[in-house]
């Protein structure tokens, strides 16, 4: 019996438009179509971000050039107030710890004879503890090691009158039990 599709009439049956198989030629020039587009979009991120740092460093030096060009030509960038106090704080960053100065360099006897004493012997965690919270206040906290514990100073004071009124302001406060046998004392 002879093939005939008698619906369609022609010779061979009907066959379906779609393929049971994949055109193994159609999808590796696919695949080669998607590598060119990812190289594409790489190409273009590059260059965007090469274009946005440009941008950058060209706003930047427009502001400083804009910036020395309006004022007196002989007018520096950075006045020399600021300039002094950037490299004091860049010597007071880089010292070591070994060559940081003591509180009698700092804060002369002669100048400065009163501090307030905490009566309290404390351990270094307490005492760094309660010297944040002090200094948190607004007092000038000093640490003494004293064997294993440490001893806390508030100050120092050039004179009576300022050292009694920080001794009854750190009185005052009731978190700080410690505070509450404080005394003034002259340094020695």
């Amino acid at each position: 019996m002879q093939d005939f599709d008698l619906y369609v009439k022609k010779q061979g049956g009907y066959s379906p438009a779609y393929f049971e198989n994949p055109d193994i030629e159609y999808h590796s020039r696919g695949a080669e179509v998607i590598k060119n587009n990812e190289k594409k979009q790489g190409n273009f991120n590059r260059t965007l971000t090469i274009a946005a740092a440009l941008c950058i460093i060209s706003f930047t030096a427009g502001m400083v050039v804009g910036i020395k060009f309006t004022g007196d030509p002989n007018k520096p960038i950075v006045d020399e107030k600021t300039m002094q106090a950037v490299n004091e704080l860049k010597s007071l960053v880089s010292k070591n710890p070994d060559q940081i100065q003591s509180t009698s360099d700092v804060y002369p006897k002669e100048e400065y004879p009163f501090a307030v004493k905490i009566n309290e012997t404390m351990s270094l965690d307490d005492s760094k503890k309660a010297a944040d919270a002090l200094s948190k206040r607004g007092h000038t906290v000093i640490l003494a090691k004293n064997g294993e514990d440490y001893n806390l100073f508030i100050g120092p004071f050039k004179t009576m009158e300022n050292a009694e009124s920080s001794l009854q302001k750190i009185r005052e406060y009731k978190d700080y039990a410690f505070c509450r046998n404080s005394v003034v004392i002259k340094r020695i």
